[in-house]
C-alpha cells in the first residue's frame, strides 16, 4: 500500500488545488451537526483506490466506513463506504476523493477485463501496463493495473534497462547498445529491446538480452520472427506492443508471447461510475 507521508502530502495538493483560499459554498449551510452519506456503485467492475478515498475524507475530519476491498469486484447498487461529517466537510472532499478512486477503479476494471479475456483463451500471458502514465499519478494508476491483475511493468527508469528506438539510433547498431549497456550498468537491471523488424529481433537476441518487445510488428510475421528468436535464446522474453487495447486484444491471444502491454490500461480507461448520496435528514 501507500506510504501514508507521502500519501497525505499528495491528498493535501489536490485539496489545496479545489480549494487554494477558502469556500464561498459553506457560507448558510448548517455546519453545527453530522450528517451520514454514501457512495454507491452505478456500474458492476473491478475497483481500487479505496484507502486513497478513505484517507482523503479522514483529512477532512469525516469518518469513513469502508464496505469494499481493492481488487473486489463489486456490481451496481454496491456501497462502497459510509460517511459521517459536517456536510461542507463531505462536500469539500466529495470531488478529490471520487476523481482518484474512479480514475483508479476505471484502470482497474479494464485492467480486470482484459486479464479475463485472456484466462479465457487458456492463456497465461501477463497483461502490462506503461509510462504512459499521468506526471504525479503514476504510483497510483500502477497499483489500479496490479489491482485488476495485470503487471505494472516498469515504475520508473530505474526499474530496469529498455532501449527504445532513439536510444539505439545514438549507437552504430543494436549489437553496439546492447555492449554499452552491459558494460555500464549494475548486473541487477534487466535489458528489453524494443525492435521492429525481424533483423533487429534477431540481432537482439543473440546478446542474449532479457526481454524483446516486437514493438507494432506485422500479425503475419509474429509467429515466425518468435521461433526464429527462441532458436537463438529459448530464455528470452517476448513482448508485443503498439496500440493494443481491450477492442483488439483477442486478436494477439493466440500468439506464443509472454507480456502484452497496453498504454490504453492508464491513457484510454473510462472512470469508474459512481454517486454520492446524503442519507435523508
Amino acid at each position: 500500500m501507500f506510504l501514508q507521508p507521502s500519501l497525505d502530502e499528495d491528498i493535501k495538493n489536490w485539496l489545496n488545488e479545489d480549494i487554494p483560499n477558502w469556500d464561498p459554498h459553506s457560507v448558510g449551510i448548517d455546519q453545527e451537526h453530522d450528517v451520514k452519506a454514501s457512495i454507491i456503485a452505478k456500474q458492476d467492475g473491478t475497483i481500487s483506490g479505496v484507502s486513497v478515498l478513505k484517507r482523503v475524507f479522514e483529512l477532512c475530519n469525516i469518518q469513513v466506513t469502508v464496505n469494499v476491498n481493492d481488487g473486489s469486484h463489486i456490481t451496481k447498487g454496491t456501497n462502497i463506504c459510509t460517511l459521517l461529517g459536517k456536510s461542507i466537510s463531505i462536500l469539500q472532499a466529495e470531488r478529490t476523493a471520487l476523481n482518484i478512486f474512479t480514475h483508479m477503479s476505471g484502470i482497474t476494471t479494464m485492467t480486470s477485463k482484459m486479464v479475463e479475456l485472456v484466462r479465457k483463451n487458456g492463456s497465461n500471458i501477463k497483461i502490462a501496463g506503461t509510462r504512459k502514465t499521468l506526471p504525479g499519478l503514476r504510483k497510483y494508476q500502477k497499483y489500479a493495473i496490479y489491482c485488476g491483475g495485470g503487471d505494472t511493468h516498469r515504475i520508473n527508469l530505474e526499474s530496469m534497462i529498455m532501449l527504445k528506438e532513439n536510444h539505439i539510433s545514438q549507437f552504430n547498431s543494436i549489437t553496439d547498445a546492447i555492449l554499452s549497456y552491459k558494460a555500464k550498468s549494475s548486473f541487477s537491471l534487466k535489458i528489453e529491446v524494443e525492435v521492429r523488424t525481424l533483423k533487429e529481433a534477431l540481432e537482439a537476441a543473440k546478446q542474449n538480452v532479457d526481454i524483446i518487445m516486437l514493438d507494432n510488428f506485422d500479425l503475419s510475421k509474429l509467429t515466425d520472427t518468435i521461433k526464429q528468436i527462441k532458436n537463438i535464446n529459448r530464455a528470452v522474453l517476448i513482448e508485443i506492443s503498439g496500440r493494443i487495447s481491450i477492442d483488439n486484444i483477442s486478436d494477439y491471444l493466440q500468439y506464443p508471447v509472454d507480456i502484452i502491454s497496453s498504454g490504453a490500461l492508464t491513457h484510454s480507461n473510462v472512470v469508474f461510475d459512481t454517486s454520492l448520496l446524503f442519507d435523508d435528514l
